[in-house]
């Protein structure tokens, strides 16, 4: 078994794969390409793609190959962080949104011409990526609304990763295949945008769409407080802190059963994420701190609350890592 090899990977590298299902090897039949999903890097261990489930996250450790060509890993020829920051921002605006398999066929009669696009509601793997980095002022390929996987691969402005995959180890096997608590996400998500499709009648797709239903709609404010609640969503968090302890406690981090210099390999990649992480959540915090100071609805607060745990467990897992490296506090001289 193969696995892809992060330590190869850039936030921002588009992830082509192929795997011997059926779907897959329909889908690679009709495009004529060698590959049948893409998917965006945005995180360490961690990118956004459009399946079946609609548009959510994965982490790279828990996708196993069976060969080294089922997989690719492409990357800007001209490196522009800019550019797959806003990329990647535009990824995370999409998550929860739902799969068209119809609008997927579309790409047959209209990847080579513009302005056809007829459900900019709905989303589906290549499109994802391809509308990620047009946002971000970016054109991968000739159409961004409509495109195959293959597409990315004959892009002029992407150059592949060499080796993205390497042999698995039987630890990361086991980890593979263990249960995945991003799929409890998942399942949160797009419980909370069926429920609320549910009970306003309207094209809800996203996270990002509910602020302006419940401004114009403040009646349904306890209805989607009571559907957040029941969904699990405000206490997905605090599954991390519970599985892996060592992320936010540093004597709990030096006690993991790793020579020094894994552990501290382990601590240089867990800093730079945490602190993107927190960079991400304080925005984010930021966003619905306004959002309650137009309309002080119930909603907006139960997201400022969930923020502000996540931001103070990721100074946590921020001062855990430094701890380990030996380097002092954020504003110590």
């Amino acid at each position: 078994m193969f696995i892809l090899d992060t330590d190869r990977l850039r936030i921002g590298d588009i992830i082509l794969t192929a795997d011997q299902t059926l779907l897959s090897k329909g889908i690679r039949a009709a495009t004529g390409g060698s590959f049948s999903h893409a998917m965006l890097y945005v995180a360490d261990h961690s990118y956004i793609h459009s399946d079946g489930d609609g548009v959510h996250s994965g982490n790279t450790q828990r996708r196993l190959f069976s060969a080294l060509g089922d997989a690719a890993v492409l990357r800007l020829r001209t490196p522009d962080a800019s550019a797959v920051e806003r990329a990647c921002v535009y990824a995370r605006t999409q998550v929860g949104k739902q799969y068209s398999k119809a609008e997927a066929v579309r790409s047959r009669k209209f990847r080579d011409v513009a302005d056809q696009l007829e459900d900019s509601n709905r989303q589906f793997c290549s499109r994802l990526v391809a509308q990620a980095y047009s946002f971000a002022g970016v054109p991968l390929v000739p159409n961004a609304d409509y495109c195959y996987p293959s597409d990315f691969a004959s892009s002029q402005l992407l150059l592949a990763v060499a080796a993205p995959l390497r042999q698995a180890r039987a630890a990361e096997i086991k980890f593979a295949q263990s249960e995945n608590p991003i799929e409890r996400q998942t399942r949160a998500t797009n419980f909370i945008l069926d429920e609320v499709r549910k009970l306003s009648g309207l094209d809800i797709q996203t996270f990002e769409q509910l602020p302006e239903f419940l401004i114009q709609n403040p009646q349904h404010d306890a209805a989607v407080c009571e559907i957040v609640k029941a969904s699990g969503y405000l206490d997905l968090w605090k599954e991390d802190v519970l599985r892996n302890p060592w992320r936010y406690d540093a004597a709990e981090f030096r006690r993991l059963p790793l020579p020094s210099a894994e552990r501290e390999r382990v601590a240089r990649r867990e800093l730079p994420a945490a602190e993107q992480q927190l960079q991400q959540f304080t925005f984010v915090y930021g966003q619905y701190l306004t959002l309650w100071q137009q309309a002080k609805l119930n909603y907006f607060a139960a997201e400022l609350q969930l923020y502000m745990y996540l931001i103070d467990v990721t100074k946590q897992r921020i001062e855990a890592a430094r701890q380990v490296l030996g380097q002092r506090p954020a504003g110590d001289t």
